[in-house]
């Protein structure tokens, strides 16, 4: 039963997910920060109490279904980040995904995170050339 409410809850989440980026954003990059925008609006939906994954795994045993859900729930959400990167152009995709998928559901987005984004999504910088002392 535990299992069964939390892949419905999955679901839905994706769903939910899929739909608010299509609706709300057109470009690659604002849907890369338009998902936490998107995530945060199910915390004041009506009936909201927490995350259903993180409620349900302190009393579940280790290695069963619930761990199981909890682990796919936070694939789905690295794979999310990883497309959604590789979208915007990012030039280290696996690692902004690990980052962007590793932080809290709230916005605004943490600066230190946001800079660290924004860096990624840059690309390499250019060093700025030097200049030589005047004579």
């Amino acid at each position: 039963m535990v299992r069964a409410c939390l892949q419905a809850r999955h679901a839905a989440t994706a769903e939910r997910m899929a739909r608010g980026l299509e609706a709300r954003y057109d470009t690659s990059k604002e849907r890369l920060v338009g998902a936490f925008e998107v995530r945060g609006l199910s915390f004041t939906e009506p009936g909201f109490r927490s995350c259903a994954f993180i409620s349900a795994s302190p009393d579940a045993p280790p290695g069963g279904v619930v761990e199981q859900a909890a682990l796919d729930n936070r694939t789905w959400l690295h794979e999310l980040f990883f497309d959604l990167a590789q979208q915007a152009g990012a030039t280290a995709a696996k690692s902004l995904a690990h980052r962007l998928a590793a932080a809290p559901a709230r916005v605004p987005l943490d600066p230190a995170l946001r800079r660290r984004r924004d860096q990624c999504l840059a690309g390499p910088r250019t060093p700025a050339p030097r200049q030589r002392p005047a004579p």
